[in-house]
């Protein structure tokens, strides 16, 4: 049966995989710096060419339907979005109470909140103030992202659940079925889990990163 496979090197970051159900697939990597402009947000700096990789990941797929003579406006309604192997919020912080970074940090967060989401920080505990928090959900901020080309949250038909900041991480069953055409292996999830800005921190070692391997099979059928 006909598939594709995509691979990368992660330790928390999400691998988002887009597939349209004949044509094609296309990955891309979703740490918080690949989806947010950091110098642009917290420094003022010059923007990149694409804010976020789901921008870049949308311009492929825009060019992708026009070779394949491919409506755009009709051609979103059948992509199939899939994420795999990311960190959750309740474990992702930019604390506002580090020496260094605090400033930025909160900076940060504001923009997330404010300029893409409100769901994009979640408060960590009952009771707590949700602005204060500084934990970060890349989940929904991929799916903001996502939702401003036109791709609401039913087209995320998969999401594999897996948290690797957890100290156990549970791996639930990833065979694929009729309603989901995926299939992903994980070499092993980062060990040290050390949420800050270092980048000598023990989770940016490039031991400690984690390769996540993602398969689409394309004579499945899609959920209805």
């Amino acid at each position: 049966e006909e598939s594709e496979s995509v691979a990368f090197t992660s330790a928390d970051c999400y691998m988002i995989a887009v597939s349209h159900p004949s044509h094609f697939m296309v990955a891309g990597r979703a740490g918080l710096r690949s989806l947010v402009d950091y110098n642009f947000v917290i420094y003022d700096a010059q923007p990149r060419k694409y804010f976020s990789v789901v921008d870049s990941i949308m311009e492929m797929i825009r060019r992708r339907f026009k070779q394949a003579g491919i409506i755009y406006e009709d051609g979103i309604q059948d992509l199939h979005i899939s994420l795999h192997c990311g960190i959750s919020w309740k474990h992702f912080r930019y604390s506002y109470e580090d020496s260094v970074h605090g400033k930025a940090n909160r900076k940060l967060v504001q923009y997330l909140r404010k300029k893409i989401h409100p769901s994009c920080s979640p408060a960590r505990h009952r009771g707590r103030g949700i602005a204060r928090s500084g934990h970060i959900s890349l989940h929904h901020v991929i799916l903001s992202q996502f939702e401003r080309y036109g791709i609401s949250g039913e087209h995320i038909f998969y999401h594999d659940g897996i948290d690797t900041g957890a100290r156990e991480v549970v791996i639930p069953n990833s065979d694929k079925t009729k309603n989901n055409p995926y299939v992903s292996w994980s070499q092993g999830t980062a060990q040290a889990i050390i949420v800050d800005n270092d980048p000598e921190s023990p989770r940016n070692r490039p031991e400690r990163r984690n390769m996540v391997m993602v398969t689409c099979y394309r004579n499945e059928q899609r959920r209805e």
